[in-house]
């Protein structure tokens, strides 16, 4: 009844404990009620898959005070674009730009906005002191990529000449030793002068870049394919085919686990705003415009993220000839963009879409599959930042839940196969260690010792039988070979003692029976033992006549 009960408990356990982790990860904090933002465009963002699309600061318009405006979109449940899932994030500080990145697994947020480095950590929903650095860039449009295999940040064109602003390469940020940057030699410098977006490509473990402007009369509008090797730190041109129209303000994401990058958005060399979406195929490096009958809105400067099959934009920009600024968006400003059927429509899911004409999945996710960058998850980071002690407690109650609901139900399972073979279980008697070494003399004695039939025997089976004396009725066996003793036969009484020690006995090999186990009660388990004739391992047996011709 005793492990019943264990079983019962744990099971209990188990039911109540996820149920109360559930009631406290769907109580918000006061810092993370849902809200709708404001749109803006400038803003910092980053994303995980089936997690979040986090945006902080922006602006109205090119001329407006920039905001400190703190959110995530919710990417790990359905929504529909009319009624976007935002939890708010508290803020203290505002910022403009798309210089940010995630670091630190995940974990941190950090950003760079007017020579100020800013972090801001999830697991306790703080934001770090500012550290100046005169070495960055003021530029807010320089993109910040994060190199997952060496666990280094790097700022594109974010190292400059202090006396006069111009860029002399790029900026590298050990997360390890914090608030400290390292300026690159100036091969590293890209040759664009803002306007252009950067992503980690996790398939080939370099930097791409794309788009981006040079300040020259007239502006040029760059649409080179650009690659930035750590191991061999300097801008190359990767080549490629279809490549986008020349444009700067777009996004660029990957999907698949690295095996495409999306580019989406921008406006174009007359600051016409642009509403198509490529997509690389980094293996070919391929790139194929998605060609859709209804459009959205064009926009520069949007937030961008992909989960799974589904590909989110939020607000973005529009140049206003008339006022000669960009000025965001008042409509259309959260849209998706299904990978599978290569249409936009109105609602989001988190949840990978199966087509009825296939069985298989995207036509690169083999090739995902293959390069083995894991996706960020809800268990690695979750967007619930701002979890409680409580939440967390609850999770590990769960988890201790399943645990003894596992060890209960392996014990049942094992005492049933046990009780319907028939097995008991009981400890060995303990080993008695009075008994000295069997070594070569002991056999020696035991093998010249004369062997009389009965005494040889009950010695050797002395110690087996001693067990049974006290219930048994057979004392005169036991007072006949005390007897045999008194009367003086050392050498048999040498051969019986060294023989039943061991577990021998004189003449023809025996057997010892086991006894069947009691089912009442635990049983003891018993030790098979065949019992030799030491004089048949110590001295040759003699042969027949026969067998000698034989060999």
């Amino acid at each position: 009844m005793r492990w019943r009960q264990t079983f019962c408990i744990s099971c209990l356990s188990l039911s109540l404990a996820p149920l109360a982790s559930l009631l406290l990860l769907s109580t918000p904090t006061k810092a993370q009620q849902a809200f709708t933002p404001i749109p803006y465009f400038y803003s910092h963002s980053n994303f995980i898959e089936n997690v979040a699309l986090y945006v902080h600061g922006g602006k109205t318009n090119t001329n407006a005070v920039s905001s400190d405006q703190t959110f995530y979109l919710d990417l790990s449940r359905p929504w529909s674009t009319s009624s976007p899932v935002f939890i708010s994030i508290a803020s203290k500080f505002p910022s403009q730009g798309t210089t940010s990145t995630l670091i630190n697994n995940n974990s941190e947020w950090l950003m760079i906005f007017n020579r100020t480095v800013y972090t801001y950590t999830f697991r306790n929903a703080r934001w770090s002191k500012p550290t100046l650095d005169p070495n960055l860039n003021w530029n807010p449009n320089m993109p910040m990529v994060f190199d997952p295999t060496q666990k280094q940040v790097y700022i594109i064109n974010g190292y400059v000449d202090v006396t006069d602003n111009s860029v002399l390469g790029a900026m590298r940020y050990d997360p390890s030793v914090p608030t400290v940057m390292n300026p690159m030699r100036e091969s590293t410098r890209l040759p664009l002068d803002g306007g252009y977006a950067a992503v980690w490509s996790t398939a080939l473990n370099v930097v791409v870049a794309y788009g981006g402007f040079v300040r020259s009369d007239p502006p040029t509008y760059s649409e080179t394919l650009y690659e930035f090797n750590p191991q061999n730190p300097i801008f190359l041109s990767m080549g490629g085919t279809n490549s986008p129209a020349a444009r700067y303000g777009h996004c660029m994401v990957e999907a698949y686990n690295g095996s495409q990058i999306i580019l989406f958005g921008g406006v174009d060399k007359d600051n016409a705003p642009l509403s198509d979406l490529h997509i690389l195929d980094v293996t070919t490096l391929t790139w194929t415009q998605q060609k859709v009958a209804r459009p959205p809105l064009g926009r520069a400067y949007p937030c961008c993220a992909v989960t799974n099959d589904m590909f989110v934009a939020w607000s973005g920009a529009q140049w206003d000839k008339d006022d000669e600024e960009f000025k965001v968006i008042d409509k259309e400003i959260t849209i998706v963009f299904n990978l599978k059927t290569k249409q936009w429509q109105s609602t989001f899911s988190p949840d990978p879409i199966v087509l009825p004409s296939t069985t298989s999945s995207h036509a690169n996710t083999t090739i995902a599959t293959a390069i083995g960058h894991p996706k960020a998850s809800a268990t690695t980071t979750p967007a619930q930042h701002e979890v409680s002690i409580e939440a967390v407690v609850g999770g590990a109650v769960a988890g201790l839940a399943v645990v003894l609901v596992g060890a209960a139900g392996l014990l049942y399972v094992c005492r049933m196969k046990a009780k319907k073979k028939g097995w008991t279980w009981k400890l060995l008697k303990k080993k008695d260690d009075s008994l000295p070494p069997l070594d070569h003399q002991s056999l020696m004695n035991a093998a010249v010792a004369p062997t009389e039939g009965s005494v040889a025997e009950n010695a050797a089976l002395n110690r087996h039988s001693h067990s049974k004396d006290d219930d048994d009725d057979d004392g005169d066996d036991r007072n006949n070979h005390h007897s045999t003793e008194n009367r003086g036969n050392t050498t048999a009484s040498l051969k019986s003692k060294t023989l039943s020690g061991y577990g021998f006995r004189s003449g023809k090999p025996k057997f010892v029976q086991l006894e069947s186990a009691n089912s009442s009660e635990v049983g003891p388990i018993f030790q098979m033992v065949q019992i030799h004739n030491p004089t048949d391992i110590l001295l040759p047996s003699p042969l027949s006549s026969s067998q000698e011709k034989q060999q």
